[in-house]
């Protein structure tokens, strides 16, 4: 009776570790398969084959495709986002939209996989599976509040980070984007949005933080890289 309970423990630790290497392939495979194709265009059978696992390994760790996508987006944006967030919230609006769009672009730069992943879900129909518009909108808004920033068209001014960040995921995907490109990026934008030209240098020439998080997709950013 003994040898039956000292047993069952390596037993139920070998399963607890299969479920969460087949959780573990089916998200890194629906990461690759929104990055190349979109949040939309591939079917629970395209997953499984790319994982090479079955569709009741599937439907034993997520109810449906849309739990499934809402889980990848938690792993591979909101992870990041939410690191951003706290790192942002005692900085000036303008510093943390700045740290915000350099780190991104400076991850999607060092690591493509993600800058596609991230591209597909912002391009996406369904932008409710991310909160990347919003955080540029609130910290787009604080800076503004603050009198940082000095606009009359909010709604111009979101359009315009917006598309400044969603054409550099995109050419870091393809791999267009030079070591220098996500600052220059950011400095550009943030004086066409109405910070001061000192300013606008020394928040896109400042360190970039160390921000720990957790995923199985995406890594912190190694800011030794330059």
């Amino acid at each position: 009776m003994t040898d039956m309970i000292v047993d069952s423990a390596p037993a139920s630790g070998r399963v607890a570790r299969k479920r969460a290497e087949v959780r573990r392939k089916l998200l890194l495979a629906g990461f690759d398969l929104v990055g190349q194709h979109g949040l939309d265009a591939f079917a629970v059978a395209d997953l499984t084959e790319a994982a090479d696992c079955s569709k009741g390994a599937f439907y034993s760790h997520f109810a449906n495709r849309d739990e499934f996508i809402a889980e990848l987006i938690a792993h591979g944006v909101e992870t990041v986002g939410v690191a951003l967030d706290r790192h942002g919230a005692g900085l000036p609006g303008d510093e943390a939209l700045a740290v915000g769009l350099r780190y991104s672009l400076t991850l999607a730069q060092q690591q493509p996989r993600w800058g596609r992943f991230v591209a597909a879900v912002a391009g996406s129909a369904r932008p409710t599976y991310t909160g990347l518009g919003e955080r540029l909108a609130s910290d787009i808004a604080r800076a503004h509040a603050e009198g940082r920033l000095d606009y009359r068209d909010a709604q111009a001014v979101l359009l315009l980070a917006s598309g400044t960040f969603l054409a550099a995921v995109i050419g870091s995907g393809l791999d267009m984007l030079r070591p220098g490109t996500p600052n220059e990026a950011t400095r550009h934008l943030l004086i066409g949005i109405g910070v001061q030209a000192d300013r606008a240098l020394a928040l896109t020439t400042a360190s970039l933080p160390i921000l720990i998080f957790d995923s199985v997709l995406v890594s912190s950013l190694d800011v030794s890289i330059r």
